[in-house]
């Protein structure tokens, strides 16, 4: 997992997706390259599968090129988020659609303090930005919200019966199975409600993704062979109008 605040740069730059307000005005609004987000209940994994996903997807480009895939969990974009300076630069980068669409999101929003409103807006901004340069995997149900209007995405539902994600999330937090269960439901109750203060009357089921995998009746390897099929087949994106023509 990347775990530095340069790679968010670096490979945002590597994509040719030019930081800076100065580049907004002329902003290619869809992802050059595909990006995928995982969303997941309580003790379905997520993270390592996103990062062999990417191990995966970067076996197949040449040694030699800086733009390659990478894997970004909820704790790198909160880091990025809590930056001041590079996330107003990422907010600032966003072409008119993107301030438009973040401008909607945020007017639908009730903050009890200041504070929130603007690591929020940092969050989506960074999750848009990354998703926008492409080559991205994105972990949490944040990603699927923020990006589902942009063409090439790839949206991941990651699910399994109750008892094996007690079972998983008891084996991975050393925790006895009544603190796992306990555990559990805390988890999938937080994101129930982060669902419902930040996209308020908006879907979040099935229907959101296009891929929904149970990872007890499938193995890792598989999972990654499903997402790696669909990326397989996303079309191209198709060239941006020249200015002054089309409108």
């Amino acid at each position: 997992m990347v775990t530095v605040l340069p790679s968010v740069i670096s490979h945002v730059k590597a994509s040719g997706y030019r930081l800076g307000a100065e580049h907004a005005r002329h902003r290619v609004e869809a992802p050059a390259q595909p990006f995928v987000t995982i969303a997941r209940q309580a003790g379905a994994g997520g993270v390592r599968l996103a990062v062999r996903l990417a191990e995966r997807l970067n076996a197949e480009l040449p040694e030699s090129g800086d733009f390659r895939w990478h894997a970004y969990d909820r704790d790198l974009v909160e880091a990025v988020a809590n930056d001041h300076h590079l996330s107003t630069h990422l907010i600032d980068s966003l072409s008119q659609r993107d301030q438009g669409w973040l401008s909607q999101v945020l007017s639908a929003l009730d903050f009890d303090r200041p504070g929130d409103l603007r690591v929020f807006r940092c969050t989506a901004a960074t999750i848009r930005t990354l998703a926008l340069a492409g080559r991205s995997i994105l972990v949490g149900r944040g990603g699927v919200l923020m990006t589902r209007d942009l063409p090439r995405g790839v949206h991941v539902w990651l699910v399994a019966p109750h008892e094996q994600r007690v079972e998983r999330l008891a084996k991975e937090q050393n925790l006895t199975p009544a603190k796992a269960a306990a555990r559990v439901r805390e988890i999938d109750h937080a994101r129930q409600l982060f669902v419902k203060r930040y996209f308020p009357g908006q879907v979040f089921g099935p229907e959101t993704f296009g891929l929904t995998l149970n990872c007890t009746s499938m193995s890792e390897d598989q999972m990654i062979g499903a997402i790696y099929a669909l990326l397989a087949h996303q079309p191209p994106r198709q060239a941006a109008a020249e200015p002054g023509r089309g409108e």
